[in-house]
């Protein structure tokens, strides 16, 4: 439960800050947004497994069926892929920008 309120907190952050590398003169903005995406995303498979793994244990104590909710991992990785596809969009605009800057005599 906290695991996906806070997920949720975090994708403010993330908002925010694809804002700023967007609005932002600095060239390295991808470079954060798409380390901390990654960072995101590998720190909250913890939780997430051990989360899975307590469920799982307690349907096969009842002898119930148990199925891995696909949508609550894709929104708990929410602000993790959009950093990360932001960054990669960044990266892209930036080259693109740099590019139609150079002029051929």
């Amino acid at each position: 439960m906290c695991l996906g309120f806070f997920s949720w907190l975090a994708i403010i952050g993330v908002v925010l800050l694809l804002i700023g590398g967007f609005l932002s003169k600095w060239r390295y903005w991808w470079i954060v947004a798409l380390v901390m995406g990654a960072a995101y995303i590998v720190f909250s498979i913890p939780g997430l497994y051990a989360m899975e793994t307590r469920e799982a244990a307690r349907c096969a104590e009842y002898n119930l069926k148990y199925t891995i909710n696909y949508w609550f991992w894709i929104m708990i990785w929410a602000p993790g892929l959009a950093s990360s596809i932001g960054a990669i969009f960044m990266r892209w605009r930036l080259r693109r920008q740099r590019h139609s800057l150079i002029t051929y005599p």
